[in-house]
């Protein structure tokens, strides 16, 4: 293909993820499917979409790259649905200049490219969810370590070589964004 577009759902209007093919600006659209019926029959179907050369309006005419409004004459285009978790959640759209380029692909292989899409939407948005998690937790940590800190004191009592040493390390320590496991037996202050 000439161009490929994957789109999320976004409340009413589809929203360009990601774009090959086609000039940047693509990316700052919304495309409605009312607007756009390819769109429209691409998010109803449960499968890929053959478009022959219909007479209705592309999404993506005067936006292929370098190439302006070509998509008005005759090419190939076609859709598949994404679906994660039986819930349509965006689309995957091919066009090619050539009105016969399509021909020969098989739906399972624009399906298979469409659960691939669906898979890796929903592992970003999960990996999101997690990172803003670990944030949250991190947050709170920090609050117990000051609230403890306040209640009981934040000061190392000692001054044998074994605490000058942690008092090292806890330095060193600080100034990293490290993890650090304190080990040592039930009862000694860790």
């Amino acid at each position: 293909c000439d161009a490929i577009a994957l789109l999320r759902v976004d409340g009413d209007v589809l929203v360009p993820m990601v774009v090959e093919g086609l000039r940047g600006e693509a990316l700052a659209r919304r495309f409605s499917p009312e607007e756009f019926p390819r769109l429209g029959k691409t998010l109803s179907a449960r499968g890929p979409v053959h478009f022959d050369d219909e007479p209705t309006r592309d999404p993506f005419d005067g936006l292929f790259a370098e190439r302006g409004d070509v998509l008005s004459r005759p090419h190939a285009c076609m859709g598949c649905p994404v679906i994660v978790e039986g819930q349509v959640i965006g689309v995957l759209t091919f066009d090619a200049l050539d009105p016969h380029a399509f021909d020969r692909v098989r739906d399972e292989a624009v399906a298979m490219l469409a659960a691939l899409a669906g898979a890796a939407i929903r592992t970003t948005l999960l990996a999101g969810a997690l990172e803003h998690l670990a944030i949250r937790d991190q947050l709170v940590a920090k609050q117990l370590v000051r609230e403890a800190l306040g209640r009981v004191g934040g000061e190392l009592l000692g001054t044998s070589a074994p605490m000058e040493r942690v008092r090292h390390e806890i330095e060193i320590l600080a100034r990293s964004d490290l993890t650090t496991l304190v080990t040592g037996e039930t009862g000694v202050g860790k």
